[in-house]
């Protein structure tokens, strides 16, 4: 398989996760349509669904990745351009020029936190209806919550408006936003926690949020090579 170092290091990063919710494995499944994982966090508060678009030399098959952190510290090792990615028997293989990282696969029966798609399929809700938050909004966001050094962020939509608040040692904060034309929010509120910030921490482009109270924030990040679904768990009030 021959793939863009920085498009296969962003799809890695985009499940990998970061602290208490770092994903250590994964599966990797290898098809005509590319490369996809569906999985469980850590901490069991976020589900992920990612696909990445890329050209196969041959057909299905899934990788069982038994150090994903690694995985990812060994890709940013390589320069930018193409990498070169074969499994060979119980070993993955990342090579470019005279450079070349070859990790220990585990047999996918032993990896744990993979999850049905049907299973995930029942995480979605009909009735959201989704809005971007545009990635100088994101930014902004996250500097409001790091200012406060808030753990939890409380979401509300209704109409055309969309809030947040920000509650810190008795502190708050507050602020509306417009979402655009020809967008119309059922009411919702959400609490989100740790989970969520992280991920508007380390995203580098829009994502979608389909928000319904009671039920998983739907978060998705797309672009021409990949599209990534987060399912995050809300908080109680």
């Amino acid at each position: 398989m021959k793939i863009d170092k920085s498009v296969f290091q962003s799809f890695l990063e985009a499940i990998l996760l970061k602290g208490e919710h770092q994903n250590k494995e994964c599966i990797l499944s290898v098809n005509k349509e590319g490369l996809g994982a569906i999985l469980l966090s850590a901490d069991g508060t976020t589900a992920i669904k990612a696909s990445l678009n890329v050209s196969l030399d041959k057909g299905s098959e899934e990788w069982g990745i038994d150090n994903l952190p690694l995985l990812v510290e060994a890709v940013k090792t390589f320069k930018e351009g193409e990498l070169s990615v074969t499994k060979n028997k119980n070993k993955l293989a990342v090579s470019q020029g005279k450079q070349k990282a070859t990790l220990i696969l585990r047999d996918i029966e032993y990896i744990k936190n993979g999850i049905e798609e049907a299973k995930l399929n029942t995480l979605k809700t009909k009735e959201a209806v989704g809005f971007d938050l545009e990635l100088p909004l994101i930014k902004e966001i996250s500097s409001f919550l790091n200012s406060f050094k808030s753990k939890a962020l409380r979401m509300e939509g209704e109409g055309s408006e969309f809030n947040i608040y920000i509650e810190s040692n008795e502190n708050s904060f507050e602020k509306s936003y417009d979402i655009g034309e020809g967008i119309v929010l059922p009411k919702f509120v959400v609490l989100v926690g740790s989970p969520f910030i992280d991920i508007i921490n380390s995203v580098k482009s829009k994502i979608n949020i389909k928000a319904t109270t009671g039920k998983a924030l739907e978060c998705t990040v797309s672009n021409d090579n990949m599209t990534v679904e987060y399912f995050v768990a809300t908080m109680r009030d």
